[in-house]
């Protein structure tokens, strides 16, 4: 890729935009379990891709976000932390500053690194600029997030990954714009942080100083896992604006979408099922044994509705 199309990615992937529901995403695939579930047939009579790698997203990904965990973060912990750890008088203070930066950035690492650097987080008190770093959000994450008050031990998830990467002979890659401590926890606290490899998981302190949606931090995973044509690798995702730049990049892609009724109606980064990017909906990650068989295979060959 050119740095002519890195920065042409850079800035569609973080233009504003605001998103609304469509009826009848022909993409959706809906669980077997799903009353009056649709029909499918094979999506071509082709000889399918290869597949070598499977990249999942953490937060709302690999966990729903129906659970409720994401808001726990950002609308809880997120904001503790800003007051605890960053001089901000109040909680209210402290959302009016993490709003902005979170909606173009969409991690708290990468926000509150350049709310740093712009000089927006309140002077230390002998009136001198106050610095961010990410370990102390990370360690702040990992200590302070009620994980088990959220997120359960999913064993339907653990077995699916399991056989992906031991039956299937896939590559299982972390991407997250979560910082390591905390998505260390979070794969513990789901009981699948043995179906990942230390080298394996990319944290945002491991893609800084770049972030999802950017361009050069889906490069910098594709180039550790050796994929050298994105065809060959599905990301797994909940947010558009990561979906949509992994679809640009080549990439197959992957909507986690448990339900609808779970984002605001409007919201900048809300799911949309219907938008060309996305390749397939699953309604849960641990639904992907049996929704998409073809990866067991090795091969990208979703089914598609009638």
């Amino acid at each position: 890729m050119t740095s002519r199309q890195v920065r042409m990615l850079h800035r569609s992937c973080l233009a504003p935009r605001t998103l609304t529901w469509r009826s009848a995403p022909a993409a959706v695939l809906s669980s077997p379990t799903t009353p009056h579930a649709p029909r499918f047939t094979s999506s071509s009579t082709q000889e399918p891709p290869k597949i070598k790698a499977l990249i999942f997203d953490v937060d709302d990904c690999l966990y729903p976000v129906t659970n409720n965990f994401t808001n726990h973060r950002l609308h809880e912990v997120v904001i503790k932390f800003m007051v605890d750890e960053l001089g901000l008088p109040d909680a209210e203070s402290a959302q009016e500053l993490r709003a902005p930066y979170f909606k173009h950035y969409h991690s708290m690492y990468k926000a509150l690194s350049v709310a740093a650097s712009e000089g927006a987080l309140p002077p230390l008190p002998d009136g001198t600029a106050r610095s961010f770093t990410g370990e102390k959000l990370s360690a702040y994450y990992a200590t302070h997030c009620r994980f088990a008050d959220f997120i359960a031990r999913d064993d339907g998830l653990l077995a699916a990954l399991t056989s992906l990467k031991e039956d299937a002979g896939l590559r299982l890659l972390i991407c997250s714009n979560g910082p390591r401590a905390y998505c260390l926890r979070v794969l513990e606290t789901l009981g699948v942080r043995r179906c990942f490899a230390d080298v394996d998981i990319f944290a945002v302190d491991d893609l800084a100083p770049a972030c999802k949606p950017e361009a050069a931090a889906f490069a910098k995973v594709l180039r550790h896992a050796g994929i050298t044509n994105p065809a060959e690798a599905v990301m797994f995702e909940d947010s558009m604006k990561n979906v949509r730049a992994a679809k640009a990049l080549g990439l197959r892609t992957v909507l986690l979408l448990p339900d609808p009724d779970a984002y605001s109606n409007g919201q900048a980064d809300a799911p949309d099922p219907s938008d060309g990017a996305v390749d397939v909906v699953l309604p849960e990650a641990r639904d992907v044994r049996e929704l998409l068989p073809c990866l067991w295979k090795g091969t990208w060959d979703p089914p598609v509705r009638k």
